[in-house]
């Protein structure tokens, strides 16, 4: 069993509790969302259908709390699951929405977590070809 480094643990543990929290707030998000006919209104000015815009949010918190116990099961599939479903959801998201500025904030945070989890010291911790991860060294 190879024994993770104190710094990637701290990080990474920091990295997953954001990303688990966040999934677990935007699925409570969606609910309030879906109750509230103001919000439902403004979504309904965007592209793509309403329910359409909260499916992806449900999808989206779905795929990224299962990135983040990948991550922080030390599993490079994590790493490069949220790479490529951030990429998507910017993506769908660029196309839905008539002003880029809301897309800003939340870019930025996943630009600034995938900057994180693909710094060169991190990059050393998951590709070191061993899947198994015990506790802090």
């Amino acid at each position: 069993m190879v024994k993770r480094p104190k710094l990637v643990s701290g990080i990474l543990g920091l990295v997953c509790f954001f990303l688990m929290a966040t999934s677990v707030l935007n699925l409570m998000g969606a609910v309030l969302v879906m109750n509230d006919s103001v919000r439902m209104g403004y979504l309904a000015t965007n592209k793509l259908p309403p329910m359409f815009q909260l499916g992806m949010v449900v999808v989206t918190s779905i795929v990224t709390f299962i990135a983040a116990v990948l991550i922080f099961k030390g599993r490079n599939s994590g790493r490069l699951l949220y790479l490529a479903w951030s990429i998507i959801s910017l993506g769908v998201g660029v196309f839905n929405v008539k002003t880029l500025n809301t897309l800003v904030p939340g870019s930025l945070i996943s630009l600034t977590l995938l900057a994180i989890l693909f710094f060169p010291y991190m990059n050393q911790y998951f590709t070191r070809g061993d899947t198994t991860v015990d506790s802090v060294e």
